[in-house]
């Protein structure tokens, strides 16, 4: 079954006797998944909360995939800065990240642990390398060196890629509070039928 905000009740009825004491929640659906996360801390309260980040529009921008159908297109999911604002209002705090994944920790519980003792500004240059080689990955570096986003319609796979990487280069050399109605129309030029949260 497609798990969204909406059956998430009946799930939880249909597997009561199995979800006790849940320490741990991942959710990786390639679609609801921030809206998922929410609805699930409605009900449980884990120690650490594991989410994939998908960095459709990256930091600062906060966005999140709000439908389970992305049409066949590459939006699902959430990236860095929303889970870190929605699980920060929640008590949890960004604890580790590799070039994939992010884990949250319960405020109170995270103090415990050695990468917080050890103090939270080398906790965050070693994920900031983190989040840094995952758009590199999802970038090749010639496309920080271009100069303007494309403006041509896509049409191949080969042009897309192009106008994504333009695109992210636009976005990493311009002041953000200008760009949100800009992001805003070429998020929904392509597939205008995904909906989506966007907000810095």
């Amino acid at each position: 079954a497609t798990v969204h905000p909406g059956t998430f009740h009946t799930l939880l009825a249909k597997h009561a006797e199995v979800l006790q004491n849940v320490q741990v929640l991942q959710v990786d659906i390639d679609s609801m998944d921030g809206p998922v996360v929410m609805k699930a801390l409605e009900h449980f309260a884990p120690t650490a909360v594991v989410v994939e980040l998908r960095e459709v529009v990256p930091f600062p921008f906060r966005h999140a995939c709000q439908t389970t159908n992305t049409r066949g297109v590459a939006r699902g999911g959430a990236n860095l800065n929303y889970w870190r604002c929605e699980l920060g209002i929640r008590g949890y705090t960004l604890f580790a990240m590799d070039t994939q994944d992010a884990v949250f920790v319960r405020s109170e519980k995270a103090q415990k642990y050695d990468a917080f003792a050890r103090g939270e500004r080398w906790r965050f240059l070693g994920m900031l390398g983190a989040y840094l080689r995952q758009v590199i990955a999802t970038l090749p570096p010639s496309a920080f060196f271009l100069e303007e986003p494309a403006a041509e319609t896509a049409t191949t796979e080969h042009d897309r890629r192009s106008r994504q990487r333009n695109w992210f280069h636009w976005l990493a050399a311009a002041e953000p509070h200008g760009l949100l109605e800009s992001v805003w129309k070429n998020l929904t030029d392509e597939e205008p039928e995904i909906p989506f949260l966007l907000m810095l």
